[in-house]
């Protein structure tokens, strides 16, 4: 529960860093994240759903590691489709009566976007194979210095604080791409560690 909430605030620290950075980031920024996070929720939830039958096979003693591993190709597949589903994004802005600004600084943010979003999906997949082992602490720790790393970028790469440029509306997207990046070194880097990549 903490860490599905604590994705929802780098959500809002992206939010609101746009809201203070300037009027067309502010009224550009809700319908983006919202539109990019409906998308990629989708996928999460589909790749949540391998936990069950990790959690089943490492419970009566079966090969976890093989629907473990099926699990994490699962999660890279829709990953993948989320990757495609980039022009069906990028097109939705122009249906709105926004200016011409707003509709670019939205599809600026997906270019970005789309790939913390697909990182998301894959992470989730690591995340259901560590709760299927009842790892819950390491999903926690993990996904604490993911959100403590975007709180502290995106203001950071938006605003432009030394020795960083200002990115403005691209630069929250970067913040919380790296933050997901660091998250899936560390699952990976985990597993290793714990024996689960043989």
């Amino acid at each position: 529960m903490l860490s599905m909430t604590g994705g929802m605030i780098m959500m809002l620290v992206d939010r609101l860093t746009l809201a203070y950075y300037s009027e067309l980031t502010l009224a550009a920024s809700g319908p983006t994240i919202f539109t990019l996070m409906t998308f990629t929720m989708f996928f999460t939830g589909a790749a949540s759903i391998s936990r069950s039958f990790i959690a089943q096979a490492y419970g009566g003693g079966k090969n976890h590691r093989l629907i473990g591993c099926t699990g994490l190709i699962y999660s890279f597949f829709l990953a993948l489709v989320l990757l495609a589903l980039y022009p069906l994004l990028t097109y939705l802005p122009t249906l709105s009566d926004f200016p011409e600004e707003i509709i670019l600084l939205e599809k600026t943010y997906f270019r970005v976007g789309i790939f913390y979003g697909s990182l998301m999906v894959i992470n989730t997949g690591f995340i259901s194979y560590f709760n299927g082992l009842l790892k819950t602490s390491t999903v926690l720790k993990i996904s604490l210095v993911g959100q403590i790393i975007n709180v502290i970028l995106t203001p950071v790469f938006v605003f432009g604080i030394r020795p960083f440029p200002e990115l403005g509306m691209i630069g929250s997207a970067l913040g919380t791409l790296i933050a997901e990046i660091v998250m899936l070194i560390a699952f990976t880097s985990t597993l290793y560690r714990l024996g689960e990549l043989k």
